[in-house]
């Protein structure tokens, strides 16, 4: 780990905006794994350290650089983004994706089609980090102190496979990744793995249409 050398770069580009931003004890390990903390504000000293953790890849099934980011207007309707690599038309459907209705007036950042943008989950970090340099400016702003950890090869699920959470010290955590603005899901931290058994019939899949 990290399995593509681009989690370096990125990684890198975090501990400076971070440390930028005034974060502490900023720490880049071996494996592209970023962690740092935020203190406290003023009266909320006691309270249990809250940890954010996001991820640095991009997911691998297709191409994911070079992005060329663009900004639109959505007025409703298809959202065409521009040519994949192959000319096809690239586009987002309401019909296939309802989420588009809440956008309507929005500007959106997008790809031109050829890439991934990467905002899974680049635009995560990008909020972490925005949200302590709020902090920063406006330290009256009550909250816990936060545990940050910006992971590598969360796509092939090995995000948190080296994170020291004793290191982190943070009693409670949410994962910043993709989904409708204001949504929490709030789930067990550290669960990694379900057994399901199934009692049917096993038929080859050459013979089992119609089974």
């Amino acid at each position: 780990m990290p399995s593509t050398s681009a989690q370096f770069d990125m990684a890198h580009v975090v501990a400076a905006d971070l440390r930028a931003v005034g974060a502490q004890d900023v720490t880049l390990d071996e494996h592209a794994y970023v962690t740092a903390h935020w203190p406290a504000s003023a009266g909320a000293e006691k309270c249990s350290t809250l940890a954010f953790c996001c991820h640095l890849d991009t997911a691998w099934q297709t191409y994911g650089s070079p992005a060329h980011p663009q900004v639109k207007r959505y007025e409703g309707g298809r959202l065409v983004l521009g040519r994949g690599r192959d000319g096809a038309e690239v586009m987002l459907d309401p019909a296939s994706n309802p989420e588009l209705a809440d956008l309507v007036g929005e500007d959106l950042v997008t790809s031109d089609g050829t890439s991934l943008l990467g905002g899974d989950d680049k635009a995560a970090v990008a909020m972490v980090v925005s949200l302590l340099a709020r902090l920063a400016e406006n330290p009256s702003i009550p909250h816990p102190a936060l545990g940050l950890a910006f992971v590598p090869d969360e796509e092939i699920g090995h995000g948190a496979a080296l994170l020291d959470l004793d290191a982190l010290g943070a009693a409670y955590g949410y994962t910043i990744d993709a989904g409708p603005l204001g949504e929490f899901c709030c789930e067990t931290f550290n669960a990694a793995e379900a057994v399901i058994r199934a009692n049917r019939r096993s038929v080859h899949t050459g013979t089992a249409k119609g089974w």
